[in-house]
C-alpha cells in the first residue's frame, strides 16, 4: 500500500508540525476535552 513505507524524516516533522500546531478542528476538540476535565 502507498504510505505503507513513508519515509522518517517526512514523517517526524509532519507529526511533530501536527503536534505542535494542530489544525483548528483538532485545536478545539482539545479545548473541548480539557473543559470538559477542568
Amino acid at each position: 500500500m502507498v504510505g505503507e513505507k513513508t519515509p522518517l524524516c517526512i514523517t517526524i516533522p509532519v507529526m511533530e508540525l501536527f503536534w505542535q500546531h494542530p489544525p483548528g478542528i483538532l485545536h478545539e476538540l482539545h479545548q473541548n476535552i480539557k473543559g470538559f476535565w477542568l
